[in-house]
Order: C-alpha cells, then sequence, then structure tokens
C-alpha cells in the first residue's frame, strides 16, 4: 500500500458489513469497554444508512478494493 494506490471515498452500502467489522475489530484489539460505545450501538452495522442527512458524511479509505478504515462526521444524538 502506498499513497497511489490508497482511494479516500464516500460510504456506499455495499461498505455496512466490512467498515463494521473493522470499527468492533478495534474494540478487541485495543481492549476498548464494548457497553456505551460504537460496539454496541445500533448504527454501527448500517453506517451508510446513518450518514445520509445533508449535514454527515462518512469516508471510507481503500486500497486495491480493500477498505482499511473510515471516517464519519456528523452531529451527535441529543446534544
Amino acid at each position: 500500500m502506498n499513497k497511489d494506490t490508497i482511494v479516500i471515498r464516500e460510504i456506499r452500502p455495499e461498505d455496512n458489513v466490512q467498515i463494521e467489522q473493522i470499527i468492533r475489530a478495534c474494540f478487541h484489539e485495543f481492549k476498548i469497554p464494548l457497553e456505551g460505545t460504537a460496539c454496541t450501538d445500533v448504527e454501527t452495522p448500517k453506517m451508510f444508512e446513518d450518514y445520509q442527512n445533508d449535514n454527515n458524511v462518512h469516508y471510507i479509505m481503500e486500497c486495491n478494493f480493500d477498505i482499511y478504515g473510515g471516517c464519519g462526521l456528523k452531529p451527535l444524538k441529543d446534544l
């Protein structure tokens, strides 16, 4: 992987499963508590759907069609 083969793009519906697996794996790898985090959040399995409002965006980083991570920006609920 190098800077010439990395693609940063907006999330697509077909990315949901892979980005969910990446998110959940981080919690186990870094021994982050699961309760009250994205690991137990109902939005995690459906990231594409939850980032469809006008002021939301979620980017995916991929290389050779493999997803390596993502970053989403949107207002938090109830704040």
